[in-house]
C-alpha cells in the first residue's frame, strides 16, 4: 500500500510543475523510503546524544542531465518539531540558496518559489525545522550511501519530540518523505517535553469494522493522551476517546467508522496528542490516509518494507546511464525485478512495471 501512495505522490508532485524544456521535469522523483522505523524512539542525551536512523532507496538514480544541478538527484534528511496537518503542503525548498542556484540554470517550477515556499523562511516552520544532514552534505541516491545509514547528532536540538523526513532534492521539483514515530529527545531530568505517536494501522477498513489504534507516549506520569479522526474534506477533528497515559506508554483506542460512507470511498486521518501534568503538549497527525469503504473488509496492517540495497545481489554495482530500448538498460533490478522491491504489502504487478518503467526513463535523459 505504501508504494502505492509514493508513486502517486511523486507522479503527482513532479507533473504539478516543472518548465517543459527542463529533461526531468516532469518524471518522477526517487523517495527516501525509510525502514526500521519505530512508534517512539528515546534518545536521552546525558548517556548519548547519537541516533541511528536506517533507509533505502527503490533503485539508484545518478545518472545526472546536462541540464541539472551538481547536486540534484540526492536525499537529505530533516526533523521538524511538529508533523504537517492534513492539507498542509511542506516547503518544496529547503534554503533560498537552492532557489537561486536553480534559478541560474533555469531550473524553477513556474510560478517560481516565494518566501513561504522555502522551509528556512516559511512562517510556519519557523524554530521548528533542524537539519539532520546538511545542505552541501546531501547524499548521492545510491546504495554505497543508503546501507551506511544516517548517524543523526542530536546535541544543538531541543528537548521535545521530532519528526523525520526525507527529502529528494532535484529541481525544478523536489520531493517529501515522512519516517513514521517520533523522536523524544530527553536531558536525563525526567521533565523535559512528552511526546506521543501512532504505531502504524491498516490503510484500509470496511465500514462495517472497527479500527484499534495504538499510540505510544513517554511522557511523565499523569500526562492524559488524546485520540481524533477527521475527513480529509472537510478537515473537521473529532475526537475518538482520551484517558490517563497507558501501561508502559501504550494507550489504545477504537474508532468506530461513521455511519455516512461515501459509496465510493471516505479518506480519513488520524492524530494523537499527549498532555503532561504542567500543560506542555505534542500533536502528531498519522502522514497515512485511512479509505473506508461501505460494508466489510478487515483492517490488515502494512506490510513490511522490501529493503533493495539489502536484498538487492549486487547493491553496489554503479548505475549503468546508457539506457537501452526496452526501459531497463543492464540493470538487473529493472529486468527482473522491476520495482516490486520498493513495495510493501504486495504491490500488482502491473504497478510496479510502471515505476520501473517511470524510474528507468529517469536514467536514460
Amino acid at each position: 500500500m505504501r508504494t502505492r501512495v509514493w508513486l502517486a505522490a511523486a507522479t503527482l508532485t513532479a507533473g504539478a510543475s516543472g518548465r517543459a524544456h527542463a529533461s526531468n521535469g516532469s518524471l518522477p522523483r526517487t523517495p527516501v523510503i525509510h525502514i526500521g522505523e519505530q512508534c517512539l524512539t528515546r534518545v536521552d542525551r546525558s548517556v548519548a546524544s547519537t541516533v541511528h536512523l536506517d533507509y533505502t532507496i527503490p533503485m539508484p538514480d545518478t545518472c545526472l542531465g546536462d541540464d541539472e544541478l551538481p547536486d540534484s538527484r540526492t536525499h537529505q534528511f530533516v526533523a521538524l518539531c511538529r508533523t504537517p496537518e492534513p492539507g498542509e503542503v511542506l516547503p518544496q525548498w529547503l534554503a533560498h540558496a537552492d532557489v537561486d542556484r536553480a534559478a541560474a540554470i533555469d531550473q524553477l517550477p513556474e510560478p517560481p518559489p516565494g518566501p513561504q515556499d522555502v522551509l528556512d523562511l516559511a512562517t510556519a516552520w519557523q524554530g521548528c525545522q533542524h537539519r539532520i544532514v546538511a545542505d552541501d552534505a546531501r547524499r548521492t541516491i545510491d546504495c554505497a550511501a543508503a546501507l551506511a545509514g544516517i548517524d543523526w547528532d542530536t546535541a544543538t536540538v531541543p528537548a521535545g519530540g521530532w519528526v523525520v523526513q526525507g527529502y529528494t532534492f532535484d529541481p525544478p521539483v523536489n520531493l517529501w518523505r515522512p519516517r513514521h514515530g517520533v523522536v523524544r529527545l530527553v536531558d536525563g531530568g525526567g521533565d523535559d517535553p512528552p511526546a506521543v505517536a501512532l504505531e502504524p494501522h491498516a490503510l484500509q477498513l470496511g465500514s462495517e469494522n472497527g479500527l484499534t489504534l495504538h499510540a505510544c507516549a513517554d511522557a511523565v506520569p499523569g500526562s492524559i493522551v488524546r485520540a481524533s479522526w477527521s475527513r480529509l474534506d472537510p478537515v473537521a477533528w473529532t475526537e475518538i476517546d482520551a484517558g490517563p497515559l497507558g501501561e508502559g506508554g501504550i494507550s489504545s483506542f477504537d474508532f468506530v467508522p461513521p455511519a455516512d460512507i461515501d459509496p465510493g470511498g471516505t479518506v480519513v486521518r488520524f492524530a494523537v496528542e499527549v498532555e503532561d501534568p504542567s500543560g506542555r503538549r505534542f500533536r502528531y497527525v498519522s502522514p497515512d490516509d485511512v479509505v473506508i469503504v461501505p460494508g466489510s473488509l478487515e483492517p490488515t496492517p502494512p506490510g513490511p518494507v522490501y529493503d533493495f540495497c539489502r536484498e538487492h545481489e549486487d547493491p553496489l554495482a554503479p548505475q549503468n546511464c546508457s539506457g537501452g530500448d526496452d526501459g531497463s538498460g543492464d540493470d538487473p533490478a529493472l529486468g527482473e525485478r522491476g520495482c516490486a522491491g520498493c513495495s510493501s504489502g504486495g504491490t500488482p504487478p502491473a504497478l510496479a512495471w510502471l515505476l520501473a518503467l517511470t524510474l528507468a526513463r529517469r536514467r536514460r535523459r
